[in-house]
Order: C-alpha cells, then sequence, then structure tokens
C-alpha cells in the first residue's frame, strides 16, 4: 500500500498518528519528485489536487485509489480494528 500526504493535511496526519501503518510506502507530496512522480504512475495528480491523503492499495486486477479519511478509515478499520464511533460527514469519529 500507499499513502500519499502532506505535511499541511490534518487528516493526512490524523491517518499517520492512529493507524499501524509500517507495511505502507508513505509519500509527501511537499518538495518531493520521487513522490511526484508516483502520484502521476498511480493515477492520482488530479485527485490529490482536491483532497488527501490517498491510499493506493494492490489487488490481483492492479491498484485502486481510496480517497478522503472516511473512505481510507473505513477501509483500514476493517484491517486494523477501527471503528466508525459517530459517521457525521466529513468530521466522523473513530476509535480503536
Amino acid at each position: 500500500m500507499i499513502l500519499f500526504t502532506k505535511n499541511d493535511c490534518e487528516k493526512c496526519q490524523w491517518v499517520k498518528d492512529n493507524c499501524d501503518l509500517k507495511n505502507v510506502k508513505i509519500y509527501n507530496l511537499d518538495n518531493n519528485s520521487e513522490a511526484l512522480g508516483a502520484l502521476a504512475y498511480y493515477e492520482c495528480v488530479i485527485i490529490a489536487e482536491k483532497e488527501l491523503p490517498i491510499l493506493v492499495i494492490f489487488g490481483p486486477e492492479g491498484h485502486q485509489n481510496i480517497t478522503g479519511l472516511d473512505n481510507i478509515m473505513e477501509w483500514l478499520g476493517g484491517k486494523k480494528g477501527i471503528v466508525l464511533v459517530d459517521d457525521c460527514g466529513d468530521n466522523c469519529r473513530w476509535e480503536r
């Protein structure tokens, strides 16, 4: 898995602080040509202009881009035991 983030992104920081990402390659897009190249390779440039973080997961049929905190946490929650406590749109509250 790959996680695209930026320094000034609260949602990105929340994911990094609250999830077990030891098997996730984290690319910080701030002044990082390697990260920007990977962003283009995984077809995420237009997505990143609108929202971050972006989680790229890999499966038998290729890769899938998961965007937005709610969707990323829904996917990671099933994997890491993080559950939705309060469904409130963009400001959902998640707990372990």
